[in-house]
């Protein structure tokens, strides 16, 4: 359910043209999944109309009358009432949001999703014991055996037992596949005896894997070749030696350095991009009709940084410089 943890549907980013606004002024933070509308308000408690369960530890959000965020976390729910630890800012009609599902979360937390190699496990005879003897699911084979007095067992088959033990491969990377038992009579082999020869054959059976491991190469084989600029700037973000070195054996003359070492960043862009703050604020004159009533550039600050912005409306793209 990726709404729990990512909005999928909330904007296409302009895969089928410009339409609607891609950024959320009211709060950087993810809202989580909606989970229903506020019906009804009592005292300490609120209902929700939804089809979803909520849980006692949840984390639910919603905007206030003011369209400030609020978040509250439920400290117990009794049928279709949910009692928060707060009930600031809750009103009927308010849509509500979950961004932590605690029952979701553990299920995340105790899940163990590990990839396993499928094996073939056969428990024979031998003339001298008993032996193990384990296939993998890529031919790969590993041989087990032990000298054994064969005691015949006067309690019933043995077979099931030994089944158990052998197929115990919990802890290594491997898991049963099938798992066959063949002997001549009905023996009772000691439990200690039966996990010595499993973990051997496991063993052998890595060793062999090992062995036998071969890692894909492939040489690449460099020829130059004409690169279309002899010229490049700071945007194309050679940071280092090696980049350099790409860019004139393939017949690159000049190269600027990227931005990120250079010594003198005033002025320069930073990004393009289609997101765009006039359409954004419904400030564009191009699509929104919007009449103009600022003085531009316009900049955005943070702290000391200051970025100046200047619209390329003809291309419909946003261009941040540094200043």
């Amino acid at each position: 359910d990726p709404e729990r943890t990512f909005n999928r549907s909330y904007t296409e980013y302009f895969i089928n043209g410009r339409k609607e606004p891609v950024g959320t002024l009211t709060s950087p933070k993810s809202v989580g999944k909606k989970i229903g509308t506020v019906s009804e308000i009592g005292n300490s408690f609120f209902s929700v109309k939804s089809t979803e369960k909520i849980n006692n530890g949840d984390g639910l959000f919603f905007y206030n009358r003011m369209k400030d965020i609020s978040g509250i976390k439920v400290n117990r729910v009794e049928g279709s009432k949910i009692f928060p630890q707060s009930m600031k800012g809750i009103f009927t009609g308010a849509d509500v949001f979950r961004n932590y599902d605690s029952a979701f979360e553990k299920i995340l937390g105790s899940s163990k999703t590990e990839r396993k190699i499928s094996v073939t496990v056969n428990f024979y005879e031998t003339e001298k014991g008993f032996a193990l003897f384990l296939q993998d699911e890529d031919g790969f084979t590993g041989l087990a055996e032990i000298n054994s007095a064969k005691e015949v067992s006067l309690s019933g088959s043995r077979e099931d037992a030994i089944k158990k033990q052998i197929s115990r491969l919990g802890s290594t990377v491997f898991v049963p596949k099938e798992v066959v038992v063949k002997s001549g009579s009905n023996y009772f082999i000691q439990v200690s005896a039966l996990n010595d020869l499993r973990r051997s054959a496991v063993k052998n059976l890595l060793e062999e894997r090992k062995k036998n491991h071969r890692i894909a190469s492939a040489l690449i084989k460099k020829e130059p070749m004409n690169y279309p600029f002899k010229k490049i700037d700071y945007t194309w973000n050679v940071t280092n030696a090696l980049a350099e070195k790409f860019y004139k054996r393939h017949g690159v003359e000049e190269i600027e350095k990227g931005f990120e070492i250079s010594s003198d960043t005033r002025g320069k862009q930073v990004m393009t991009t289609a997101m765009c703050i006039k359409y954004e604020l419904n400030l564009c004159g191009k699509l929104q009709g919007a009449e103009k009533k600022w003085d531009e550039p316009f900049f955005l600050t943070n702290g000391r940084d200051r970025f100046r912005v200047e619209f390329d409306c003809a291309a419909c793209m946003m261009k941040i410089f540094s200043e």
